[in-house]
């Protein structure tokens, strides 16, 4: 690598006060509810020869870090966003830069690790607060038996929620079952589970599907009463533009807090979906948009979403619709029905379910 040492001053740094008196003298140099993070392309002692990336006018580095904060949505940790950002650093100097020599390093402060801190959504910060106070809370309750609750029985705030990232005041390693993010991770429940209550997920309007768990899903249960259940079937993608020679397209279809994702079909701009596509949400009282977002690593081709409380309910709709924003142009086709819910409260075994349509009779 074309590393050159730093350089370093050889004179004695001049105190500006007398040793042992100051302003920081007995005090905290941190707050302690706050974690420091620093991304640098090299270690301490090494430097790292940048390049501008054409039409973006910023390093390399930086522009890994911004591609990957819009593939994460801007609700991550920062762990997670150091993952993307080197794998598409890795991308490039594969492709493109062998000779590059930067390596994305994230030094941090040792009172909250990456995988605890989420940053960059304002939007996210009071749940993503409210989640890690109810953690730390768990976590002193089970040491002592007396958690940290107020009055109201709510957790005591730790302190004002941040506009960039919300720190963990305490730091326990996850659990191998708990989400990076906090929160349970999800498991899919076993073949022909159906939907709660017994009734058996509807079959679309043509063809044969075969019955199978969606192969990703995040999001946290319903814990209120359900507005209904939607079905979707993603069936193909047609005039898919990628500014790249290969295009890897996925969908991924979100309600509210729930995703779901279909498989990574390699090296096609007219995907069809013959398995994993078939994704059931609960929708909520407030829920009424499905978004779709077709990917290619992690570059956004387009999206479009439908309005599904404006749907005839109780029957199957065949949709092909244009996708906007992302690198522009393309269609993609889907099948979409609502079915509608009644009031009741579902526990999270109950409702904690990725439905697929059985097969058509």
């Amino acid at each position: 690598p074309r590393f050159v040492p730093t350089i370093t001053s050889t004179a004695p740094r001049q105190r500006r006060t007398a040793e042992g008196s100051g302003a920081h003298v007995g005090r905290m140099t941190l707050d302690p509810g706050v974690t420091a993070f620093c991304f640098a392309a090299a270690r301490t002692g090494e430097t790292a020869l940048d390049a501008n990336i054409k039409a973006h006018q910023r390093g390399v580095m930086s522009f890994c870090l911004i591609e990957a904060l819009v593939a994460l949505r801007n609700r991550c940790t920062y762990e997670m966003l150091l993952e993307k950002a080197s794998a598409k650093m890795d991308d490039i100097r594969e492709k493109y830069m062998p000779t590059m020599d930067q390596y994305i390093q994230l030094t941090f402060c040792p009172n909250s690790a990456p995988s605890e801190v989420v940053v960059l959504d304002e939007r996210y910060a009071s749940v993503a607060q409210h989640r890690l106070s109810q953690r730390a809370r768990m976590a002193e309750h089970s040491q002592s038996g007396d958690g940290l609750r107020s009055p109201d029985g709510c957790p005591t705030p730790m302190r004002e929620v941040s506009t960039e990232f919300v720190p963990s005041p305490v730091y326990n390693p996850p659990d191998r079952g708990q989400a990076s993010g906090g929160g349970p991770s999800y498991q899919p429940p076993p073949v022909g589970s159906g939907q709660p209550g017994g009734r058996p997920a509807p079959s679309p309007p043509t063809g044969t599907i075969q019955s199978e768990p969606s192969p990703s899903y995040r999001g946290p249960p319903p814990t209120h009463s359900s507005a209904g259940t939607l079905y979707l079937v993603i069936h193909a993608g047609y005039n898919l533009m990628y500014r790249d020679a290969g295009c890897d397209p996925y969908v991924v279809a979100r309600v509210g807090h729930q995703e779901h994702t279909t498989p990574t079909i390699h090296g096609s701009a007219r995907p069809v979906w013959s398995d994993g596509n078939k994704m059931t949400f609960h929708a909520g009282e407030r829920d009424g948009l499905l978004e779709l977002e077709v990917m290619s690593g992690y570059t956004s081709l387009g999206r479009t979403g439908v309005d599904f409380r404006a749907l005839p309910p109780g029957h199957w709709h065949r949709r092909r619709d244009p996708l906007r924003e992302g690198s522009g142009g393309g269609e993609l086709e889907f099948d979409v029905r609502l079915e509608p819910g009644q009031a009741s409260h579902h526990s999270p075994h109950q409702a904690n379910h990725s439905h697929s349509p059985t097969n058509a009779r």
